[in-house]
């Protein structure tokens, strides 16, 4: 695989129903991209709502909370790719259809063509 894009998931069963969707719906063109949901020792329904309702989503069950840095450093050392992409939970893309530059043949020196944001918080 070219590129990883990996989220890290801890109890956030919502936050997986309330976002991945769009996630894989955005990726699902993207050519040798990966998308990988580390799940970061979660107690909550995490593990059952990612094999029942995104079976097609790669997931690394992690023994423990790590914590935001050491679990995406677990699941980084995990994988084998040439780029690593790390997206927070409550990320919604809006779909253009994203295209991963870099993570397919051809691609520059951007991340990423015409990102979007699906919503705007405003705190």
């Amino acid at each position: 695989m070219k590129c990883n894009v990996i989220i890290l998931n801890w109890n956030g069963a919502e936050m997986l129903r309330t976002y991945l969707p769009s996630v894989v719906k955005s990726l699902v063109e993207s050519r040798d991209v990966e998308l990988i949901v580390a799940d970061n020792g979660s107690t909550d329904e995490s593990l059952a709502v990612l094999s029942k309702e995104f079976p097609s989503v790669k997931t690394i069950v992690l023994d423990q909370n790590y914590g935001f840095a050491e679990g995406y450093n677990r699941a980084i050392e995990q994988v084998d790719s040439e780029y690593v992409v790390l997206l927070n939970s409550d990320v919604e893309m809006a779909y253009s259809p994203t295209r991963l530059y870099g993570c397919a043949p051809g691609g520059g020196s951007r991340a990423a063509e015409d990102p979007q944001l699906a919503r705007q918080s405003v705190f």
